[in-house]
Formats: C-alpha cells, sequence, structure tokens
C-alpha cells in the first residue's frame, strides 16, 4: 500500500513539475482579438459646430476690405469668414488706376483679351481703374480675378466698389475677443457685434471658400 502511494505522490510531484516549466510562449494566444468599431459606443453627444456671429461694419472702402482680409489671414480665419454687402450688387473685378500714360496699351491689352465691356473710371478715387465685371458676391467677384490672372492680368484685384457701403462679416465660433483685436488693428473700422439672421446664416454656410485677395 505504501509502495502504491509513493508511485502516486511521485506521478503528481512530476506532473507539477512539467506544467511549472513550459515554455511561456505556448501559452500565448494564437489570434489577436477581433476589432469592431461599429460596437463602440461614444460617450456623450457628438461636438457641434459652434454659431455664427457678425460683425457690423458701418463703412468699407476697397482700402478697409483688403486690410480687413489681410486681418482675418493673420487670425486664420480667411476661409470661414463671409462677407456681405449691404448693396447689391457691390461687388466688382478691377484693374487698379493707372499711370495716364499707360492708358493706351492698357485700354489695347483689355481689349486683346476679350475684354471690351470694360469700362474706365473717370472720376472720383479711382479714377484711371478699370471696372471689368460687376458682381453679387465676393465670391463671384474673385473668380472672375483668379480667370484673368491665369490669362496674364496679374494685376486685377477684386473688391467691394468704391460706393458708401455697409457690411456684415460672418464669422464661425467667434467671441468678443476677436472683435477686439479687429478694433485695435484696424481703429478706422467702425465695428459691433450684432445678431446673425437665418438668412445670413443660410448665405454663409453656403457661401464659396476663396483664398484672400492679394494685394
Amino acid at each position: 500500500m505504501r509502495t502504491w502511494i509513493g508511485i502516486l505522490l511521485a506521478f503528481n510531484m512530476a506532473l507539477g513539475v512539467a506544467v511549472l516549466t513550459q515554455p511561456v510562449a505556448s501559452l500565448a494566444p494564437t489570434a489577436l482579438p477581433q476589432w469592431h468599431p461599429e460596437r463602440i459606443t461614444l460617450q456623450g453627444p457628438a461636438p457641434d459646430r459652434l454659431p455664427d456671429y457678425c460683425v457690423r461694419v458701418h463703412r468699407l472702402t476697397p482700402d478697409d476690405y483688403m486690410q480687413l482680409r489681410n486681418w482675418l489671414g493673420e487670425q486664420h480665419l480667411e476661409h470661414a469668414a463671409v462677407i456681405h454687402l449691404a448693396r447689391t450688387p457691390g461687388w466688382w473685378t478691377y484693374l487698379p488706376p493707372v499711370l495716364a500714360s499707360d492708358l493706351v496699351t492698357v485700354t489695347r491689352t483689355l481689349a486683346a483679351q476679350g475684354l471690351k465691356d470694360a469700362v474706365q473710371i473717370r472720376k472720383g478715387p479711382m479714377t484711371r481703374a478699370f471696372a471689368l465685371g460687376i458682381h453679387a458676391s465676393e465670391a463671384q467677384a474673385c473668380a472672375q480675378r483668379d480667370t484673368l490672372r491665369v490669362s496674364g492680368l496679374t494685376a486685377v484685384v477684386c473688391g467691394p466698389r468704391p460706393l458708401p457701403n455697409q457690411a456684415l462679416l460672418s464669422l464661425p465660433g467667434g467671441d468678443e475677443d476677436v472683435l477686439n483685436a479687429l478694433r485695435t488693428r484696424l481703429p478706422g473700422l467702425q465695428a459691433r457685434v450684432t445678431e446673425c439672421s437665418g438668412k445670413t446664416a443660410a448665405g454663409a454656410a453656403s457661401a464659396t471658400v476663396l483664398p484672400p485677395p492679394s494685394p
């Protein structure tokens, strides 16, 4: 009897040693767990786009417009901001004023480009400029600018017409700090925060995004 007990004890000890000394690698899983992203549940609601806010500008000359566009670029808002003019159509594509001695040459160049409807401005602060197109939106005016620049008229620019213009600047998720920065940079630009109407917000959402006009 003692012999059998001794044999059983020896067998159990041998089995335990075999299990403990088994290589760790053999205990590792043979395949990685499957990844199922559709089973992941987001905790909490998805973040919404911050609401637009609008800035009412009481004066927007072509020079003001260029400064405003430069400021928007510095704030990394050039592709998000939308400018609406109270006067419609208030945007134009134009060749800035040229020297009186260059009028004949410029007129011939525009005619050669097929711009027979180009109109020379003969009075006011834009005397000797050439109007090349009147548009309902900034996006349309700057699109024509880009087309004409590709054709070789690199001096063409776009902006508000030289008229008494009021503008509404629509920005996404802005705050009072942005307006204060605008006032500091452009003290001559009379601007105040105002409520965005549904029509303005819809226009801002559907507007064509274009790079800021070049000086």
